[in-house]
């Protein structure tokens, strides 16, 4: 899905004048399906789906595309994060679609429509009537409605009902997005951490076609009243090569909580050898450590409650990701040792659950996200032994002032 910045000036100016007065196509024209491969960017990696207008006799090759937005939208970032932010669909040149995607080294296919003239006259009127400045707009879901299952709403409410195939290997919504994040894997945890439950419902043939790359692959392999869908496919640009170069960095989340979880084994076994055990330096690090946990709850609640996104709904990450580190950041140093220990409690069974998979039951945990809470775990784990330690020697010292005094009473 590309969610690239168009403004609308620039939009209305990259087509050409007879797109808007051009309404009857000739027989020699051909509408396609064009398919972009993923970019370099987070925002590029699901790729991008349009649709190209071709007539040469009528001077006539423009491209059509949704899941545009503009920065200057009043309130954007605000509804942005809320799924309150409304797209647009926009449109340009051919030349110059292509030109930006060899820039940005982004693979482009083509795919021809088996559409007949009729077909493709209403097909064409259908789009220059969206967009029209008062129809441009339409509200976005990441799953539901972007510019991949358009395309498909598109063809099949205004030129006949697509026959989709029906051997498709079953996929969650999760399981096709991991594909796409393979490179990026800071993208894979966030993604993974922010999206909740309903990425893990088995997805049907039509809800496949929320990526780009899908849309491409069920379209070949579909049909329309009775004949395939797609009668000739080119490869227009390609970087298909570069697509796939696997990525090679040491700096991921896996081995970056890895290292971090052998620092709080040694910590934890420091306890017990009594060395460095009041050091600064650590507790700053584990406060700031809850607070960041506290604080991605939040996020977490926010994005479930605060917003229109579906996909963020129903997220238990939330169960190992809690507010109770809030609390138990103030807590540390604020509050009675019998509040302290309660929390440090509270705080150990849910990360003890997580740990036994359950909250995996309903929402795949990513793997990283697995070493968080055994860093987590362990740090809990040092928190109450030593807290226990330091309010048992303060009883046991009350204890002694008490007895003395009673002593010297006699």
């Amino acid at each position: 899905m590309k969610f690239r910045v168009f403004t609308f000036l620039i939009i209305f100016l990259s087509l050409s004048a007879n797109v808007y007065t051009q309404k009857k196509l000739s027989d020699n024209a051909s509408i396609s399906i064009l398919t972009c491969g993923p970019g370099k960017n987070v925002s590029d990696i699901y790729g991008h789906t349009a649709i190209r207008i071709k007539d040469l006799s009528q001077n006539l090759d423009v491209v059509f595309h949704y899941g545009l937005y503009n920065f200057q939208t009043p309130g954007f970032v605000m509804k942005f994060l809320r799924g309150k932010l409304l797209y647009s669909m926009g449109g340009q040149k051919m030349e110059n679609f292509i030109n930006s995607y060899t820039r940005q080294e982004r693979t482009v296919y083509e795919q021809v429509l088996n559409l007949d003239n009729s077909q493709q006259q209403v097909f064409y009127d259908a789009l220059i009537e969206n967009y029209q400045p008062e129809n441009r707009e339409y509200l976005y879901d990441f799953f539901f409605d972007n510019c991949a299952t358009i395309i498909g709403d598109r063809i099949d409410t205004k030129i006949g009902t697509i026959q989709y195939p029906t051997n498709r290997e079953a996929k969650t919504f999760r399981n096709m997005l991991d594909e796409h994040q393979m490179n990026m894997p800071w993208a894979d945890f966030g993604i993974d951490l922010i999206i909740g439950s309903i990425a893990d419902d088995t997805t049907t043939v039509n809800e496949q076609l929320f990526l780009p790359l899908y849309v491409h692959d069920i379209l070949k392999e579909s049909f329309i009243e009775g004949k395939p869908l797609v009668t000739d496919e080119k490869l227009l640009v390609d970087f298909i090569a570069e697509s796939k170069k696997p990525y090679t960095g040491f700096f991921t989340p896996f081995n970056l909580f890895m290292v971090l979880l052998i620092l709080e084994m040694f910590l934890l076994g420091s306890y017990f050898s009594n060395w460095k055990r009041g050091l600064k330096a650590i507790n700053i690090y584990d406060h700031i450590w809850y607070l960041l946990l506290g604080i991605g709850s939040l996020i977490l609640l926010f994005m479930w409650y605060g917003t229109d996104h579906i996909s963020t709904k129903d997220n238990w990450n939330l169960f190992w990701m809690n507010p109770i580190y809030l609390i138990l950041t103030f807590a540390l140093s604020k509050s009675s040792w019998s509040f302290l220990r309660l929390v440090l409690l509270a705080a150990l069974l849910f990360n003890l659950a997580t740990l036994v998979k359950f909250p995996g039951q309903f929402q795949e945990i990513h793997t990283a996200s697995y070493l968080l809470v055994m860093i987590t775990t362990l740090k809990l784990v040092r928190h109450f032994l030593v807290g226990r330690e330091i309010h048992g020697n303060e009883n046991e010292n009350h204890n002694e002032n008490e007895n003395e005094n009673v002593g010297l009473g006699f």
